[in-house]
This record gives C-alpha cells, sequence and structure tokens, in this order.
C-alpha cells in the first residue's frame, strides 16, 4: 500500500490506524515516514560530526605547533640538542597515537550501532513478512513490533521485549508464537497460523447472503469491504 486518502485512513481500524502517517493530504505507511526522518537525523549526525572533526583537528594542529615552539625553545637554552629533539618526537608520536585510537574507538562504535539496528530492522521484516497475512497486514505488524526488536552491537544477539518493553527470555520463534496470542495480531496473521478458537480464518465461511466485492479505488462500501476483508473484520 503506497498511501491513503483521509476517507479511506478514517475506515481504517484503530489498531491498524498507528502504521500510517499522515504526508501533506495522504497518509503513508509509517514506516516510509519513519525511514525519511532517520535518514535526515543520520544526515544531520554526519554534518555535526564532520564539523567536530575539522574542530579536533584544528584544535590538534595547534597542539603539535605549541609542542613544537616548546621543545625549541627548550632546545635553544640547553646544550643537550639531541635529547631534546628526542623528547619532541616521542611527545609527537605519543600524541599521534592517542588521536587515532581515539578516532578508530569511537568510528567503530557508531558503526556497529548502525549494523546493530539494521540488523534488528530486517528480523522485524523477516517476520512481519512470514506471518502477516499479506503484505499490508505484515507492513502493520512491522510497526507494532519494531520496538520490540534490538540487537546487542557487541555480541549480534536478538534481544526480544514484550508490549510494555520489558525483554525476554526467549528466541525468535518463542517471539512469535507470543505476538500469536496477542488478540492485536490475530486478525493480521496468516490463517494457517492463527492461535483464535472458533470460527473460520480470514473470513471465509460467512454464511449466505450477498456481500459487496471489496475495491480500495470504488465506492465507499466497497472500500469498507475491502478493508474488512484485508483485515478480517
Amino acid at each position: 500500500m503506497s498511501e491513503l486518502t483521509q476517507e479511506q485512513f478514517d475506515e481504517l481500524p484503530d489498531f491498524a490506524k498507528g502504521a500510517f502517517a499522515q504526508n501533506g493530504d495522504v497518509y503513508i505507511p509509517a514506516k516510509d515516514a519513519k525511514l525519511k526522518q532517520t535518514l535526515d537525523e543520520l544526515d544531520g549526525k554526519y554534518k555535526n560530526l564532520s564539523k567536530t572533526l575539522e574542530t579536533y583537528e584544528e584544535s590538534k594542529k595547534a597542539e603539535i605547533e605549541a609542542a613544537k615552539t616548546k621543545a625549541m625553545e627548550e632546545a635553544r637554552n640547553s646544550k643537550d640538542v639531541e635529547a631534546i629533539e628526542k623528547q619532541y618526537q616521542e611527545r609527537m608520536a605519543d600524541l599521534e597515537q592517542r588521536s587515532f585510537e581515539k578516532g578508530k574507538n569511537e568510528a567503530m562504535t557508531e558503526f556497529k550501532q548502525t549494523q546493530a539496528q539494521q540488523k534488528a530492522l530486517g528480523v522485524v521484516d523477516k517476520i512481519s513478512l512470514s506471518i502477516g497475512v499479506d503484505n499490508e497486514a505484515a507492513e502493520v505488524i512491522g510497526e507494532l513490533i519494531k520496538n520490540r526488536v534490538e540487537v546487542n552491537p557487541d555480541t549480534g544477539e536478538e534481544i526480544y521485549k514484550d508490549a510494555k518493553g520489558s525483554a525476554l527470555s526467549i528466541n525468535r520463534d518463542e517471539f512469535i508464537s507470543e505476538l500469536k496470542k496477542e488478540g492485536k495480531f490475530k486478525r493480521l496473521v496468516k490463517a494457517d497460523v492463527a492461535t483464535s478458537g472458533g470460527g473460520l480464518a480470514n473470513g471465509s465461511g460467512n454464511g449466505g447472503g450477498a456481500t459487496t466485492t471489496g475495491n480500495m479505488g470504488g465506492s465507499r462500501d466497497e472500500r469498507k469491504a475491502a478493508i474488512a476483508k484485508k483485515f478480517n473484520l
């Protein structure tokens, strides 16, 4: 689903509206809106980091020049020029090494965190697509569980949380089983994995009587029928 009009959005079930965000006069999947926000935030962080590095480089140059000036001044007032020169070289080597290690560690930490976030989003997509009744349902599931899946940036371990945000001692399959037990997911999961008892899945076998054919681009009744069919309402 690319976008919904205001009227289509108003007809969505309340629990599914949270999966969309307003974009001008239409509503788009919240995941797309969040992706744009994330890219803007990363761009801002990159610009801030570049500015910080430029400032750091300038301060480092000033520090090196100050150390050089001090060493030369000491050399003028000392007969042991070789000893002063050696001390100067040692100071410079130590300063450069510390600067290199600091920058490397900061870059590695940020890289590992970014990788962990990307892996967590991948896990969310896999879970959503594996249990969603269709792609639209998978998008809704993904929005509802994206804050409940994390990856440890140091160990790569997948961490799953309950609806209140508390970490659970379970693996991916166990997490999926727990999701299927939650009421808000029962109308979104595939018929062969739904856990709700009684009745027929996906709105099949609803008995006699005429029904309106679902069509998201049709009349009001057709759109309502399409939404009901998608989410088994």
